[in-house]
């Protein structure tokens, strides 16, 4: 008896169920959380005495990774592109041509 009340425990706490839009609501607060981070590492980043090789590139970086949820390493690179005028971006993504044909002028 004791046996079959502790195997009814564990499953009980391995499975919960949710439904999709609790599973939604997770998500978007998570990213709104990530969000406000990143812009209050950007308004870090502004400070004088904080030295980057490229802080417009860090900042553009930070606002692209989290408006079209793309790797931040991608995000650097679509902004490096982007705010250098001569470069281009040889990629065969094509997400990432998308996003730099929508941010350059």
């Amino acid at each position: 008896m004791q046996e079959n009340q502790s195997l009814w425990r564990s499953r009980r706490s391995i499975a919960t169920v949710r439904s999709k839009s609790e599973v939604k609501q997770l998500i978007l607060k998570h990213f709104e959380l990530v969000v406000d981070f990143l812009m209050h590492i950007s308004g870090l980043i502004q400070y004088p005495n904080i030295f980057l090789s490229d802080k417009d590139a860090c900042i553009k970086s930070l606002l692209i990774y989290s408006k079209y949820k793309i790797d931040y390493a991608d995000a650097f690179l679509v902004s490096l592109v982007n705010l250098n005028t001569g470069s281009n971006l040889f990629t065969f993504d094509k997400k990432l041509l998308k996003i730099l044909s929508e941010i350059t002028p």
